[in-house]
C-alpha cells in the first residue's frame, strides 16, 4: 500500500457542494486537471478487502478498509473516491511506475462510477473511520484482459486546503472469458523453488554450539513454517543435506556445548568438548526434531515431489573459489546426494547449485560444472537479455562452459520478493497478493500465445508469514492463467534460447562474501587435514569424514551475516583437528647424553590413535660445527646436518624407537629439531627440540682404565719380584 498527498483540482467546482454534505457520486469521466495543489500528508488509505481479486465481466468488485488521520490536526469532511483507467497496463515497468508513485504523481483515469461516499464530518488526529466501494465491472470500461490500475483516494479539509489527502495504490486483473482456452491465453508455468537450508551448528563431534535449532524446528519455528507452507504444493524443494544431518543428529539425543547464547536468531559455531573449558548439557529439542523428521521424510519421499539436494552445509561458492578452495566446491557437490539420501532413506539427485544471492561469476560456474552440477539458480539482474524485452523471457538459459553446458535457472526478482515477503498488517498483506496477481496476469498478457517458465525462489533462510505464503500458492493454483510446475516437469520453453547478457558479478556482491583472512584459515585447516589423512596406513578413515564435513560447515554462507559464530566454529574443528594430529607424535625428551662423541640416542613415535600409521622421521642439528647425524639403516661415517629416518607402519595404540648415529666434535650440549614426515614429505605436528650433550666420560674411562691396570699389574710384579728376591736370600742362608 502507497499514501500519496495531493489536491484534486477539479473538486474546486465541487468543494461547497461536498463541505455541504452533497454527494457527487456517479461522476464517470472527469479527467484530472493539468495543476493540483499539494497538501500535506494527512490520511492514509488501508485496503484490506479486494474481493474478487480479479475481476468478471457482469460482476461486482468490492473494496473496503479504514482511513486513519496520521496528522495532528483534525480532518474534515472525509470522503473516499476510486480512480481507475479503460486502458490496461502495457508493460511490466510501467506496473512498477504506477504501482510505485513519486509524490504528488495522480493516476490520470476516471473516476468508478458509485466509488465515492462521505465517511465523516470530522477526523480526529489517531483516529480510523471504516470506508468501502463496490464496483460495477462492466461500468469501469476495461478494455479486454489485462490488468489496470486503481487508486483509492481519501478526500478531506484542512486549515490549507481541501482535496486528496491520501491515496493507496493497487490493480485488478480483468478476464473476460471463463477459462484460459476461452482467453486464448498460454498459461504460465510458475516453477517454485522451496529452500530448506538451515545453519551449521555441529562440531565435528557432533557437539551443538547452542539450542537454538530445536526452535527453528518446534511450532512456529522457521524451519516447521518453510516445512508447512508448501506441503502439498507442487513446488521444487531444494535442500541443505547439512540440515538434515543434523536434525537425525538431533532425533536420537544430542550435547549442547555449556555457556552458549540460547537467543538471538539461527547461527552457530560449536566448541570442542576435549581441551574446552565449557562442558555440555543434553539438548532440548530431541523430540521436535524427530517429529520435524518425520514429516520431511513424508513430504520429501512422496511420489509426486521433486526434490535436490543443494551442496552440502550451502558454501559460500565464490569466496570458495576466490580463496582457492574450488576442491571444496567440489566436495560440497559429491557429497550432498549421499548424504540427504541417507538421511531420507531414499534417493536424492544432486546437481543444482545456488550461490548466495543468486550471482556468480564465470570460475565459479566453470568449477561447479566440473564438480557435477547441470543447473544453477541465478538472479535475473546476475544474467539479464541482451536486450530490453517487451515480455518476460522464460526462465531457463544455457551457459557455455569449458566442460560443457550448463543450465541456467533464472529466478524472476519481483516474485522471488512477493514469494519471501512478511507484509505487517492485514492492509499490506492483501495489497502484496493483489500485486502477485497483477505480475502474474501481466506476465501471460505480454505473450498470449506463448507459454513460458518463470521462475521464483524466497531467500534462503527465509522465515515466511505462513497464511501469507498459501494465500499465494492458492491463488496461482486457481489462475486459470497460472500453471504450478516443477523443474522436471517442465518441457522446454519456446524462448528458451533469448539471448542473455554477460554473466553480471556486481561489487556489492563481492563485499558480502565471507573474508578472505577468514577463509585462508580455512584453508590451513584443509591443509592439515590432508596431512593428517595422508598418515593413516590403508584405507583407514579416523573420522576424516566428518572432519571434513566440518571444514565445509565453517564455509557456509550463514557466517556472512553471522561472522562470529562462523568463527567459533571453525575455531572448535581446529582444536578437535590439532588433538586428532596429535595423537600421533614424537615423545618428549628434554636431554640425551652421549658418552662419546661418537653414539646414538634413543627417539620413540607415539600412535596414540585406534588405527595404524605411517609416518617418517627428519632430524636436523642446530649447529652443524659441533654435532652431526648418520641414518640408523645406513653408513654412520656419512654424518650430515640433517637425516631422514623411515619408521615402520606404527600400530594402533603403539610406539616405535629408533637409536640415532651422532657425532659430536666438541663437548657439549647441541638441539637437535625432530618432527615427523607424512608419507609425501610434509612436515606432521609438532616440532621437538631435543638437547643431545656429547661428552669424553668414555675416553676419560679408558684412560683410567689403563692407569689402574698399570698400577695393579706393576705392584703384582713387585710383589713377585720381592717374593723371588726373599726367596733367593733364603736359599743362600740355608746354605
Amino acid at each position: 500500500m502507497t499514501t500519496r498527498t495531493r489536491a484534486a483540482a477539479w473538486l474546486g467546482a465541487a468543494a461547497a457542494l461536498l463541505v455541504a454534505g452533497m454527494p457527487v457520486a456517479g461522476v464517470v469521466g472527469v479527467a484530472e486537471p493539468a495543476a493540483a495543489q499539494e497538501l500535506p500528508a494527512s490520511l492514509e488509505v488501508q485496503v484490506t478487502t479486494i474481493s474478487p481479486t480479479v475481476a468478471r465481466p457482469g460482476g461486482q468488485v468490492r473494496l473496503a478498509g479504514r482511513i486513519v488521520n496520521m496528522s495532528a490536526q483534525p480532518v474534515g469532511g472525509v470522503a473516499v473516491q476510486v480512480r481507475t483507467t479503460s486502458m490496461p497496463v502495457s508493460s511490466r515497468s510501467e506496473l512498477h511506475r504506477l504501482g510505485d508513485p513519486q509524490l504528488g504523481e495522480i493516476l490520470t483515469g476516471v473516476l468508478a462510477a458509485g466509488s465515492y461516499s462521505v465517511l465523516t464530518d470530522n477526523l480526529d488526529p489517531g483516529k480510523s473511520h471504516r470506508w468501502s466501494a463496490t464496483l460495477d465491472v462492466d461500468s469501469l470500461g476495461f478494455a479486454g484482459f489485462g490488468v489496470y490500475p486503481v487508486a483509492v483516494e481519501a478526500i478531506g479539509a484542512t486549515p490549507i486546503g481541501y482535496g486528496v489527502l491520501g491515496e493507496a495504490r493497487t490493480f485488478l486483473p480483468h478476464q473476460p472469458a471463463d477459462a484460459a482456452d476461452d482467453l486464448g491465453v498460454a498459461p504460465t508455468r510458475l516453477a517454485v523453488l522451496w529452500p530448506l537450508v538451515g545453519v551449521p551448528r555441529r562440531d565435528p563431534e557432533g557437539v551443538f554450539l547452542d539450542d537454538r535449532l530445536a526452535a527453528a524446528l518446534g511450532p512456529g519455528g522457521r524451519l516447521r513454517r518453510a516445512l508447512d507452507a508448501a506441503r502439498n504444493r507442487p513446488v521444487t524443494w531444494l535442500v541443505d543435506p547439512e540440515l538434515l544431518q543434523a536434525v537425525a543428529a538431533m532425533s536420537d539425543g544430542y550435547q549442547v556445548r555449556a555457556g552458549t547464547s540460547e537467543g538471538g536468531g539461527e547461527g552457530g559455531g560449536e566448541g570442542d568438548s576435549e581441551g574446552s573449558a565449557a562442558g555440555t548439557t543434553a539438548g532440548t529439542g530431541a523430540a521436535v526434531a524427530r517429529e520435524w523428521l518425520a514429516d520431511a521424510r513424508e513430504v520429501l519421499t512422496a511420489a509426486d515431489a521433486e526434490v535436490v539436494a543443494l551442496p552440502y552445509a550451502d558454501p559460500d561458492l565464490v569466496a570458495l573459489e576466490r580463496r582457492g578452495l574450488s576442491r571444496d566446491v567440489t566436495a560440497s557437490v559429491t557429497a550432498a546426494p549421499d548424504v540427504a539420501s541417507e538421511v531420507l532413506e531414499g534417493a536424492v539427485s544432486g546437481g543444482v547449485a545456488w550461490p548466495p544471492g543468486g550471482f556468480a561469476d564465470r570460475a565459479t560456474l566453470e568449477t561447479l560444472r566440473v564438480a557435477g552440477v547441470g543447473a544453477v539458480v541465478l538472479d535475473r539482474r546476475a544474467l539479464p537479455p541482451a536486450v530490453a524485452l517487451p515480455y518476460t523471457p522464460d526462465g531457463r538459459a544455457t551457459l557455455s562452459t569449458t566442460e560443457g553446458p550448463l543450465t541456467a535457472l533464472v529466478t524472476d526478482p519481483e516474485l522471488s520478493r512477493l514469494l519471501a515477503a512478511r507484509p505487517r498488517g492485514r492492509a499490506a498483506k492483501r495489497l502484496a497478493l493483489q500485486r502477485f496477481a497483477a505480475v502474474t496476469t501481466l506476465i501471460a498478457a505480454e505473450r498470449p500465445d506463448t507459454s513460458r517458465t518463470v521462475l521464483a525462489i524466497p531467500g534462503r533462510r527465509h522465515k515466511l508469514d505462513a497464511r501469507y505464503v498459501d494465500a499465494l500458492l492458492t491463488y496461482a493454483a486457481a489462475s486459470p492463467w497460472v500453471e504450478l510446475a516443477s523443474l522436471t516437469v517442465d518441457r522446454p520453453a519456446p524462448l528458451a534460447g533469448v539471448p542473455r547478457a554477460p554473466l553480471t558479478y556486481p561489487p556489492a556482491q563481492r563485499r558480502r562474501e565471507l573474508a578472505l583472512d577468514y577463509l585462508a584459515d580455512v584453508a590451513d585447516l584443509r591443509d592439515k587435514l590432508s596431512g593428517f589423512a595422508g598418515v593413516l596406513a590403508g584405507r583407514s578413515n579416523a573420522g576424516t569424514t566428518e572432519m571434513s564435513q566440518a571444514i565445509l560447515r565453517t564455509e557456509s554462507s550463514a557466517w556472512r551475516s553471522q561472522p562470529a559464530d562462523g568463527v567459533a566454529l571453525r575455531e572448535a574443528t581446529a582444536r578437535h583437528l590439532d588433538q586428532r594430529i596429535g595423537k600421533v607424535y614424537i615423545a618428549e625428551r628434554n636431554l640425551v647424553t652421549l658418552t662419546s662423541r661418537r653414539g646414538r640416542f634413543p627417539i620413540t613415535v607415539v600412535n596414540d590413535l585406534d588405527v595404524p600409521v605411517e609416518v617418517g622421521l627428519q632430524l636436523t642439528s642446530e649447529n652443524a660445527p659441533r654435532m652431526l647425524l648418520a641414518d640408523p639403516e645406513g653408513d654412520e661415517s656419512r654424518a650430515r646436518r640433517q637425516v631422514q629416518v623411515d619408521l615402520p607402519t606404527i600400530g594402533p595404540r603403539r610406539k616405535v624407537t629408533v637409536e640415532v648415529p651422532a657425532q659430536a666434535r666438541v663437548n657439549g650440549i647441541v638441539p637437535v629439531q625432530a618432527h615427523l614426515l607424512t608419507p609425501d614429505g610434509a612436515t606432521y605436528g609438532e616440532v621437538r627440540s631435543i638437547k643431545v650433550r656429547a661428552t669424553d666420560y668414555g675416553r676419560i674411562a679408558n684412560v683410567l682404565t689403563g692407569g689402574a691396570l698399570v698400577v695393579l699389574f706393576g705392584t703384582v710384579g713387585l710383589r713377585l719380584a720381592r717374593r723371588a728376591v726373599a726367596a733367593a736370600r733364603s736359599r743362600r742362608t740355608a746354605r
